[in-house]
């Protein structure tokens, strides 16, 4: 950062773009994203604009030196998350990080995962994959209303929890809490039912 009244902005970094276009369109798709608006003057609009273009995204409008991107924007529904997956990462809000052989654990108190569904009404049980080194509690919420607590033990196990009139259309936020003194918790998957 820099106070634009006496300096002047550093040139940036610009670094290669590593995600797989696949990956990038499904992650578009997973945030419903329909509309980008470009800068067209700064070092590295080329090579954004050059990106777009590959997603697919097409120049509607031309501003000065801003350009409107647009797509068409997919239904798509992403229910579930298996850790083990390469595309995990698009779920992933906070407080996870890779574990052993599939698994993400929980390194704050509080994990954040992202589920997308367009149809809600379809969808009865959240169903959980986890495992605590310890008997940990387990506080689940979707879009900030709490749906349970489980309780994890030394082994794997399945959980389900009724997910009620918590879901909405598009994205919708599933956050775990435990205590700060609780053990370690390894989550591997996380999906609507």
């Amino acid at each position: 950062n820099y106070n634009p009244t006496y300096q002047m902005p550093k040139d940036p970094d610009i670094y290669p773009f590593t995600i797989s276009l696949p990956i990038a369109q499904k992650e578009l798709d997973f945030l419903n994203v329909g509309y980008i608006i470009s800068k067209n003057d700064e070092p590295y609009s080329s090579v954004i604009n050059s990106i777009l273009a590959e997603l697919g995204l097409v120049k509607i409008l031309n501003d000065d030196s801003y350009t409107l991107y647009a797509r068409d924007v997919r239904e798509t529904e992403m229910d579930s998350v298996d850790f083990g997956d390469a595309q995990a990462n698009l779920h992933i809000g906070r407080g996870l990080a890779q574990g052993e052989s599939g698994t993400e654990v929980m390194i704050a108190t509080r994990a954040q995962v992202f589920l997308r569904v367009d149809n809600p009404a379809k969808y009865r049980n959240l169903h959980i994959t986890a495992t605590s080194s310890g008997n940990t509690e387990l506080k689940i919420y979707i879009n900030r209303k709490e749906v349970g607590k489980i309780v994890l033990s030394e082994t794997t196990q399945e959980y389900n929890l009724p997910v009620l009139d918590t879901l909405i259309p598009h994205v919708n936020s599933i956050m775990f809490i435990r205590s700060e003194t609780s053990d370690p918790v390894s989550l591997t998957t996380v999906e609507l039912k």
